[in-house]
């Protein structure tokens, strides 16, 4: 993949018609662009086929895609968590920098919902053990809880952290439902070194949303994600597909047309496509379930699924459980 393919008359349509048109037309010119590539198809899931791909060259290309600096280590990225500081008093204002994600919020929550009552065959969350790893402001650990879950959410951003915490204690829908949620400015690593130690144990569900893009080491970082998830447990993810589409819309539109989300948000080189996702997670014995796009209206800023998962999409893997042994 290299910049060089946005010559492709997909992405070259959408950049020809955002230089020229501005506001209104400049959004509905994107949407009938993006319709003309047939990448609206709503409400349709299916099951992922993610073999006969090159594995080798992939996670070759996890391993070394970002080698920044890091003080607290691994998989954490300073300059994206400075970036991310500086908004972070804002997490919860719908029309401030993370306006897009309160956006597709409501697409997030459901999903997630769906496919743990489906694989855990129940019909509430209550008691589930759940793990939102990069919840910043906490976007999606509240809610989550709310509909019963005992979450912990976790950020190396410690100002993501304090406005989750602040956020969640004027929240009256947290008293009387059963969930519980609880906010650790800490990483992956340092979970999984409690769990090796016995002080921690794994969770029901591990759910990292739109944040393996912005890592330091994402093969590492997808692995330690397998770990935290116990036998008989789910992974949920959501990320952006490393497209020359996604060059277009998600980097080149949303940030310097139609400003969805602060400039400089995204790098089109760490977007993460599912192929190497999917390979690096069936690496640690988990079994890949489902694949399904998402697709946003950006005349009414709505988003639904989709069968292309050429922009971002949802993975989700089970970690199978323990078998059972005769004594």
């Amino acid at each position: 993949d290299n910049l060089g393919m946005l010559q492709w008359h997909g992405s070259g349509c959408v950049m020809r018609m955002g230089r020229a048109l501005s506001g209104f037309r400049q959004a509905n010119a994107l949407w009938r662009c993006e319709s003309e590539l047939s990448l609206r198809v709503e409400n349709i899931r299916f099951n992922c086929n993610l073999t006969g791909s090159n594995h080798y060259q992939f996670c070759r290309r996890l391993t070394t895609n970002s080698t920044r600096h890091s003080k607290k280590g691994g998989s954490v990225d300073d300059a994206e968590i400075f970036k991310f500081n500086q908004t972070a008093a804002q997490w919860w204002d719908p029309e401030g920098p993370a306006k897009i994600l309160h956006r597709l919020n409501p697409l997030r929550i459901a999903y997630i919902r769906a496919s743990i009552e489906q694989h855990f065959s129940v019909s509430q969350l209550s008691g589930l053990r759940l793990l939102d790893v990069g919840c910043g402001g906490g976007l999606v650990s509240e809610p989550l809880a709310r509909l019963g879950c005992n979450v912990l959410g976790i950020d190396a951003g410690e100002v993501g952290i304090k406005t989750a915490e602040s956020h969640a204690v004027q929240d009256k829908l947290l008293e009387n439902n059963g969930g519980s949620v609880t906010y650790r400015s800490t990483t992956t690593s340092a979970l999984i070194e409690q769990v090796e130690a016995n002080a921690l144990e794994e969770f029901d569900v591990v759910c990292a949303l739109e944040i393996v893009e912005h890592v330091n080491e994402p093969e590492k970082f997808i692995r330690e994600l397998t770990a935290l998830v116990r036998p008989g447990g789910l992974l949920v993810m959501s990320t952006l597909n490393r497209t020359p589409l996604s060059y277009g819309l998600a980097v080149f539109a949303a940030e310097s047309l139609l400003n969805l989300v602060p400039k400089g948000t995204h790098e089109w080189s760490r977007f993460i496509q599912p192929e190497e996702l999917a390979y690096v997670v069936e690496s640690q014995g988990l079994e890949s379930s489902e694949l399904v796009g998402i697709a946003l209206n950006p005349l009414t800023l709505r988003f639904s699924l989709s069968k292309n998962c050429s922009m971002n999409y949802f993975y989700v893997a089970a970690k199978p459980a323990r078998k059972v042994t005769d004594s």
